[in-house]
């Protein structure tokens, strides 16, 4: 999560630098209710195998962000941090895939 944290910091960052102050946090507000859900269910007594399917939800949301990102028409500086960033999440979602299989 503070990995995560901190790539929307850079991405707002370079968002500022090209002049487009107006960041969107509707991908912040679906994270916090996804991570509360999976919390409750943790609380509730969900096993580890539940957390991880719904941990990986979440991975494959931020995955499909990040791929329509790419796809989208934005400035080479702001998708190379995309390209960086979603390697990094891809590696994410196969550590939890892998976790949730194990």
């Amino acid at each position: 999560s503070l990995k995560r944290g901190r790539f929307a910091v850079e991405l707002e960052e370079a968002s500022t630098r090209l002049g487009d102050v107006d960041a969107s946090d509707t991908g912040t507000v679906a994270g916090v209710m996804h991570r509360a859900w999976f919390e409750l269910k943790g609380d509730l007594g969900a096993g580890n195998h539940e957390i991880l399917v719904s941990v990986e939800q979440g991975e494959d949301r931020a995955k499909k962000g990040y791929e329509d990102a790419m796809n989208a028409a934005l400035p080479e500086m702001l998708l190379a941090i995309i390209r960086e960033q979603y390697a990094s999440v891809k590696a994410a979602h196969g550590r939890v895939r892998d976790w949730r299989d194990g």
